[in-house]
């Protein structure tokens, strides 16, 4: 029998398969629609926190809620129903909800329901699901969940379905949850396949793996799945040799975003890491960590974060913002050679063994204020373009030899001995004098639009700064010639 010219919006109208398919069906449409990072509520069934599903747009946090009674309902009941699911927006953190409804709403309908939300909304009435699922691209959608078209055809081969990946990440997400470690490994493992074969999926992969990270490592520790978790992540995010191999392997992953705040680590290798951008933010790392010769095209967040082990970001690269405040490393640290295009926070650090900056390019401004150098560090041919911030920092057999600073210095308050802090052959340009330099240490105009940092005598203040009022004069004077 030739299907009717409405058999979409009939199908919908008359649903009949019940809660979870209707759940599955409006995720497909979110993700189409240009939602990411969907993490559905309880597919299976259970309690739903006043959400179905929540997901990000535009980097900001919605929810979803559907509803897909048999029939047309009685607008009062639609509204009624709209108004609770409203109320899970700010319960949930949401910005925003999609509501995904079977039901049909005039404007003036439409209307009263968007007045009446307290935050922005997405309506998906019959109509507007209907024009999506019309749509060529969504044909196999419509197979699955609403049974029109030739199902063995549109779906055939099983895993390269669009549909049938949303429902395999579905399940894979559902199992994440369970006690038994082999069958949380086996989800990994579902999760991580769903990403290989659509590249549609795969930040919505990321997303899964760092949110079980995150929300897994208090309740069970790490245990082997929690490893395995780390490197299916590892596994799809590095770029190894990307100046001599301008084309990645096929298990590399573009543009991810990492988002393993206060996620529990262990030996996790992130070496030649190429990203959008990562936090880590109040992250507990337990032995060595790796991410060196590394890339990150946005922002970078240590804030708070513990590493106990040794921790290598040498050779790195970050695009965005840098911040590290407050985290403390209880193991060697090594910076050398990395670069930093945006303003670096490394405020209120501890570092309980040696770190290395050493060769380290800051192109914006930096800030170790109030940080903690217990045992040693190296800044030996640092570069900083604007401001430099050490105030009130403790130094331990610490060298800045070859530093060059390229704007604002204040070393106000620090903590150090004479012998613990070595500026000697540091350049600054040279500005009036603002810079502060710790006791003992001044700077010389030397030419070039630089200064040079020179330990003064102990006793002979008055001389250098005879000395260098003279050499500032005459320096100033060259410059009106």
């Amino acid at each position: 029998m030739a299907e009717r010219w409405d058999e979409t919006w009939h199908r919908l109208l008359m649903w009949t398969s019940g809660q979870a398919p209707s759940e599955r069906l409006a995720a497909q449409v979110m993700l189409h629609e240009g939602f990411e990072n969907l993490d559905p509520s309880h597919p299976l069934g259970g309690p739903d926190g006043t959400m179905d599903a929540s997901m990000q747009r535009g980097g900001e946090k919605w929810i979803m809620a559907v509803y897909f009674p048999r029939g047309q309902q009685a607008f009062a009941t639609i509204k009624s129903k709209f108004k609770s699911d409203i109320a899970g927006a700010p319960k949930n953190g949401a910005c925003g909800l999609a509501f995904v409804t079977n039901q049909e709403l005039t404007l003036s309908e439409r209307r009263d329901l968007r007045d009446s939300a307290q935050v922005p909304c997405e309506i998906y009435h019959i109509e507007r699901l209907v024009a999506i699922l019309d749509r060529p691209s969504m044909e196999r959608v419509k197979a699955q969940f609403l049974g029109i078209g030739n199902i063995e055809n549109v779906v055939q081969p099983r895993l390269a379905t669009t549909s049938n990946q949303t429902a395999l990440y579905i399940q894979a997400t559902s199992l994440l949850a369970n006690e038994d470690v082999q069958v949380r490994a086996g989800a990994l493992e579902m999760l991580e396949q769903v990403g290989e074969s659509s590249t549609a999926m795969r930040r919505n992969v990321i997303s899964a793996l760092c949110r079980y990270l995150r929300n897994d490592n208090r309740r069970r520790g790490v245990d082997d799945a929690h490893i395995l978790a780390q490197d299916i992540i590892a596994r799809h995010i590095t770029w190894p040799d990307r100046m001599y191999h301008p084309q990645p392997s096929p298990a590399f992953w573009q543009g991810m975003e990492i988002d393993l705040q206060g996620a529990r680590l262990k030996n996790i290798d992130l070496r030649h890491t190429y990203v959008a951008s990562a936090s880590f933010k109040n992250a507990e790392f337990l032995g060595d960590t790796w991410l060196e010769n590394s890339l990150i095209e946005g922002s970078l967040s240590f804030d708070g974060a513990q590493l106990n082990g040794e921790f290598y970001f040498s050779g790195s690269k970050v695009h965005g913002a840098t911040s590290f405040s407050g985290a403390s490393f209880y193991g060697a640290s090594y910076f050398g050679r990395s670069a930093f295009e945006y303003d670096a926070h490394f405020v209120d650090c501890r570092f309980s063994e040696h770190a290395s900056f050493a060769s380290c390019d800051f192109r914006g401004a930096l800030s170790f204020h109030g940080s903690s150098f217990l045992r040693s560090a190296n800044f030996t041919s640092l570069m900083v373009a604007w401001d430099a911030i050490f105030a009130g920092v403790d130094f331990k057999d610490t060298t800045f030899e070859l530093a060059e600073f390229g704007d604002a210095v204040n070393f106000s308050g620090v903590q150090a001995t004479e012998e613990d802090l070595n500026l000697g052959g540091a350049k600054v340009a040279t500005k009036l004098l603002t810079n502060i330099w710790p006791k003992g240490w001044g700077e010389l105009p030397e030419g070039g639009g630089m200064a040079v940092i020179v330990r003064i005598p102990a006793g002979r203040e008055r001389e250098f700064i005879a000395r260098q009022e003279k050499l500032w004069m005459k320096h100033m004077l060259g410059n009106d010639a």
